[in-house]
């Protein structure tokens, strides 16, 4: 995976009500949607708990609750440094990585691949700082 695979999805948390719900069995309702099913333990018989996160208590709409329209800005905006020990795990390993890889990992124990997060507007990185910090 691509380190720009990897989004902030904390962002989430800004358009929830924040609710604590133990549950061990999750339910896949497309009817309720304005959250999300719950079952508490594995051994009662279909009793599943409904767990709200659409905030306020007016009825659900899409233009309400969407979550498919929140921007999720890439979780790290700057390259993730392996620790010596991993590199030289790598090092290691080359004599076990067909020949054609091995040119791939060699770049990243030189440090020589590119990790930066493109197309990440000013505000989204601002942003993403934020909440790190």
């Amino acid at each position: 995976m691509k380190q720009a695979m990897f989004l902030n999805i904390g962002v989430l948390q800004n358009h929830i009500t924040k609710r604590q719900a133990p549950g061990r069995t999750f339910k896949n309702a497309l009817n309720y949607k304005e959250g999300f099913i719950i079952k508490s333990d594995y051994a009662s018989d279909n009793i599943y708990t409904e767990v709200r996160l659409m905030k306020g208590r007016a009825s659900y709409s899409r233009d309400r609750f969407n979550l498919s329209l929140v921007h999720l800005p890439p979780l790290y905006n700057i390259p993730i440094p392996l620790t010596e020990e991993k590199l030289r795990d790598l090092q290691s390993l080359f004599s076990l990585m067909p020949s054609d890889k091995r040119s791939f990992y060699q770049d990243i124990q030189a440090g020589r691949v590119e990790h930066k997060v493109t197309d990440v507007a000013s505000t989204e990185e601002d942003d993403i700082l934020d909440y790190c910090n």
